[in-house]
């Protein structure tokens, strides 16, 4: 920075050095090393005899004539040799005489001018004029003095002594040159005291400080000179001395400033530079080395653009343009700047238009590295965002237990915005009452030091709960100690429902397993019981004896029907799926279904023709129905409204048809729906259900690959819907074939029989053989592939089970047809859990003959399987 730079620095600091100036008689003019005005004060201008700014002018550009005047060559020595000088003369074009002080300051110098025009003139006076001489003198706020050599003391002191010295001048006449050093500060004595010393024989030039009677300190300066007879004589002593305190005290302050700023600029952490009005720095401090690696030379001359990467030189230039056009201070900018072992950093910097200010005449920009800040920025950012994205509550707290963060997920979560929730606590915002214990208890742990990972309950803004699962810990500073707490917690309701579907599924999986297990051995033993019933009924003569066996046929089928309860729900019975509708099935029990639920209940359907077909077992979808009404009857025992209604949904894109039927009756506590569809499962008193009814109901909808829900509130009823997906298959259900009689039950042909139960082989084995068929037993599904490859008997038809150990029933008709291609297959089956038969796909190639069966039943099957319809007409 140029001294002149660092002048004007200092005086923009110093406003009271600027006012003192502005306002003392005495000429301040400021020249920096180049000549320039930097610096001329209200008394200057005056001097000089200014009519417009001569700010940033060059001084002998202006005063041309001081070139070769004895001024200007006091100015040069002052500005070369660094020495302060004095002269006392006439100014050069001027009738004016002055008292001129030049000296160096910083790379330029100060002048300090005093106009001694009226002092020239008294010395020039005759005697005559001397009354007037001594008038002038009085007048002035100089200090004038005559003494005549070799008297003790001064004869005429001006009235400005007292003034300036505080003291009367009789003081000083009296007491002559002891009196005068007295005065002066201790430390100037002795040096003022020697240049007073004996008689004058040239003009002194002094500076020295004096000590008022108050103990203040003034600064004097000084000159005397020797007064000369008309022959050369030295006959008096003259002196004139002027009050300059301000003066140096604005030197002083000035070299204060200068020094303040440099020691500012070469200290500071930030890089202080200014640049022109192309970019480019004529100044930068020594800080830079720090900040870019560079010394301030190595920059001087050369642009930011030269430092600046690539992705910011445009904003540099707009930058640059908008601190032009901006008075005072821009507002801040922050760049990335090339240092010089080659890596970028962040800079912040702030800039101040100075290019119309006559010392700076540039751009002042203060700049500091700001790159550790900017990467923790960042860090924190990219972490903000984080805690921002990720699809849980984050909520973090103070050591109160306070709110401080509060992410975007959490407002969506508890429905409070990070406003709202910001410095309350959590009792506030999200814990319901059945939760405070455990969350006091989360909170001291977490205050310990510790850490608590579990599911409670929170509440929303709505006052709504939800399971929510919560990992807690402290957070800790560097030195390990606790200064809050995190919180990330998760909705779990979804996951505890699915948890508890998955539960309920397993536990009916397991029981509907069981279930028909039990019910593949009971229709085993059906059958056998049905079948011996048929034999006795063909002996028995008497009247008695054949109705009890008829009694024993209508227990046989009563239990028969409990077995195709716990099949359905065991989602294990024989399906014989076709397309059929809700609406027709709900418009043909209709009737049915009033004179069911009693005349206290009113029902009412509802059926929308837009309700799409399904593909199921029409007979179980009329068991569905039944079931759910009569369950509703029984919610109602003081009458009610039972409500069915058809209609078709939309569900995750595919079209299902809803089958809905609500009651007005006592609805169901929560206890009471997490166990409705479990087997055996009832509410009633002893003897008035088996607790299959919902069972039933579930293991049909499910085997249908359809869903069922169920919405109940105590006191206001429930409703079940059930969904089906909608049927691709065009063809709809007709009309039942009407039952004939077989007139045609008999044949000839040999049956390969494969059962595992030997009393339903044999049963089998009776009923085929007494009609006129050759009967070939097997009771496995290996037995049976050894007679065929043995090749020594033709076989029309196989009739098989469907469950057997080893090879399956569908199994062995599939080994079979590689065989005897084309050979007539009955299936026997009281359920299976194989998934081609579950779909009712083997149905279609093969026929069903369904467990218990009774004589008819199976010839009818087997003649089926022929190709001769036992049902036509004889």
């Amino acid at each position: 920075m140029s001294p002149s730079l660092r002048r004007a620095k200092a005086l923009d600091a110093d406003e009271l050095l600027a006012e003192i100036l502005q306002h003392t008689t005495d000429a301040f003019i400021v020249l920096d090393a180049d000549w320039r005005f930097t610096y001329v004060n209200a008394a200057g201008a005056q001097v000089l005899r200014l009519t417009e700014n001569v700010i940033g002018r060059v001084l002998f550009e202006q005063y041309p004539r001081l070139l070769e005047h004895p001024l200007g060559a006091m100015y040069r020595r002052v500005m070369s040799d660094r020495v302060q000088e004095r002269y006392w003369g006439p100014m050069a074009s001027m009738d004016t005489w002055v008292d001129a002080l030049a000296l160096p300051t910083g790379s330029g110098i100060t002048i300090r001018i005093q106009d001694t025009t009226a002092a020239h003139l008294a010395a020039l006076r005759t005697a005559e004029s001397e009354t007037r001489l001594h008038e002038f003198m009085e007048q002035s706020s100089q200090v004038f003095w005559i003494t005549e050599v070799g008297s003790g003391g001064p004869s005429f002191i001006s009235r400005s002594f007292r003034q300036v010295w505080g003291r009367s001048a009789e003081e000083i006449q009296h007491g002559g040159r002891d009196a005068f050093l007295a005065t002066i500060h201790p430390e100037d004595r002795e040096r003022v005291g020697r240049e007073l010393r004996g008689p004058l024989q040239h003009a002194v030039e002094l500076r020295y400080r004096i000590v008022r009677p108050d103990g203040s300190v003034r600064h004097i300066a000084d000159r005397s000179f020797p007064i000369r007879d008309a022959i050369g004589h030295v006959h008096r002593t003259g002196g004139i001395a002027q009050d300059v305190t301000e003066h140096e005290e604005a030197i002083a302050a000035l070299t204060r400033s200068e020094e303040l700023f440099r020691a500012l600029t070469e200290n500071s952490a930030e890089m202080i530079s200014v640049r022109d009005a192309t970019g480019a720095f004529t100044y930068v401090s020594p800080s830079a080395a720090r900040l870019l690696g560079y010394a301030p030379e190595e920059l001087v001359g050369h642009t930011a653009m030269d430092l600046v990467h690539p992705d910011d030189r445009e904003r540099l230039r707009e930058r640059l343009g908008v601190v032009l056009a901006t008075r005072g201070v821009a507002p801040g900018t922050r760049m990335r700047l090339r240092h010089k072992d080659g890596n970028y950093r962040v800079i912040d910097g702030t800039a101040r238009n100075m290019v119309d200010h006559p010392v700076v005449r540039g751009i002042l920009s203060n700049s500091r590295d700001v790159t550790d800040a900017a990467r923790a920025e960042a860090a924190v950012s990219f972490q903000a965002s984080l805690l921002e994205a990720v699809q849980q509550a984050v909520v973090s707290l103070d050591m109160d237990g306070r709110v401080n963060f509060w992410n975007g997920f959490a407002e969506r979560l508890y429905g409070w915005s990070a406003d709202e929730a910001m410095g309350r606590t959590l009792f506030e915002l999200i814990i319901p009452p059945d939760s405070v214990p455990i969350v006091e208890r989360i909170l001291r742990n977490l205050v310990a030091g510790g850490a608590w990972e579990g599911d409670f309950h929170l509440a929303r803004k709505d006052g709504s709960c939800f399971m929510a699962h919560t990992a807690t810990s402290g957070i800790a500073n560097a030195d390990g100690a606790i200064t809050g707490m995190i919180g990330v917690t998760t909705d779990v309701s979804d996951r505890i429902r699915v948890e508890e579907q998955l539960r309920q599924s397993q536990k009916m999986d397991a029981v509907g397993k069981l279930a028909g297990g039990v019910a593949h051995d009971f229709n085993n033993l059906l059958t056998v019981i049905k079948a011996h019933a048929e034999f006795l009924e063909e002996s028995v003569i008497t009247e008695q004896g054949r109705d009890d066996l008829a009694e024993v046929r209508k227990a046989a089928s009563r239990a028969a029907g409990l077995t195709r309860q716990l099949l359905a729900f065991s989602r294990q019975q024989v399906m014989e799926p076709r397309v059929v509708h809700f609406n027709v099935i709900a418009s043909d029990i209709q009737k049915m279904l009033s004179r069911l639920i009693g005349e206290d209940i009113e029902l009412r359907v509802s059926l929308d023709a837009d309700t799409p077909p399904v593909f199921a077992d029409r007979g179980q979808l009329e068991q569905v129905l039944m079931n759910l009404a009569v369950n509703a009857r029984d919610a109602m025992p003081r009458g009610g409204e039972l409500r069915i209604a058809t209609e078709r949904r939309e569900v995750d894109g595919a079209t299902y048809a809803a089958l809905v039927v609500s009651d007005s009756g006592e609805g169901m506590t929560h206890e009471v729906r997490a166990r409705m569809f479990e087997p055996f499962f009832t509410t009633k008193e002893a003897g008035r259900g088996t607790g299959l009814g919902l069972a039933t109901v579930y293991g049909i909808v499910d085997q249908s690959n359809g869903f069922i829900t169920c919405d109940t509130h105590v006191g206001v009823g429930t409703t079940f819907t059930v969904l089906l997906p909608e049927t691709v298959v065009t063809a709809v259900d007709g009309a039942e074939v009407a039952a004939g009689v077989p007139v045609q039950l008999s044949g000839t042909e040999t049956v390969l029989l494969v059962e595992d139960e030997q009393e339903v082989r044999r049963i089998a084995s009776r009923i085929l053989a007494a009609r006129g068929y050759s009967v070939l037993e097997a009771k496995d599904g290996g037995e049976a592939l050894a007679l065929l490859a043995g090749g020594d008997v033709r076989v029309d038809l196989l009739l098989t089970d469907a469950i057997m150990p080893g090879i399956s029933g569908p199994e062995l008709a599939v080994a079979v047809s590689s065989i005897a291609p084309g050979m007539p297959v009955v299936v026997m089956s009281g359920y299976t859990d194989d998934e081609l038969m579950r779909r009712g796909d083997l149905g279609v190639e093969h026929v069903f003959l369904h467990k218990p069966f009774t004589s008819v039943g199976l010839l009818t099957a087997v003649r089926e399987a022929l190709g001769e319809s036992p049902l036509e007409s004889s």
